[in-house]
């Protein structure tokens, strides 16, 4: 999407579909869109050291899988794009959970949602 409204627009749409799914893989959803959250918890509750130690273990592994992927195309990994990629997440997370909550209509090809 070329911008951010736009982003949100088309997530929110795809939220929609995740919302039909089994109560189970929604759970299963949940819990992986929360990771930042629940390591912010981990923060306060543990320490921040713990915190970014699991935070780095995320980027490793992260990194590890999107290598695997783009060495498959035969492309170079822009590994030192992954901190840029969390604060994306971290935004996109944010802004769709308060674009879920507000009671607002939106459409898209001719379809009203809500």
């Amino acid at each position: 999407m070329y911008t951010w409204g736009g982003l949100l627009h088309q997530r929110r749409r795809w939220m929609r579909g995740v919302e039909q799914l089994p109560g189970w893989l929604q759970a299963c959803l949940a819990l992986y869109g929360s990771f930042y959250v629940v390591l912010a918890v981990l923060a306060v509750v543990v320490s921040v050291p713990v915190a970014l130690g699991v935070w780095g273990l995320h980027l490793v592994v992260q990194g590890a899988l999107a290598a695997l992927c783009f060495r498959r195309v035969g492309q170079r990994p822009p590994l030192e794009l992954l901190p840029l990629f969390t604060a994306y997440t971290i935004a996109l997370t944010a802004g769709l959970v308060i674009f879920r909550l507000l009671p607002l209509r939106f459409h898209w090809k001719g379809r009203s949602y809500r």
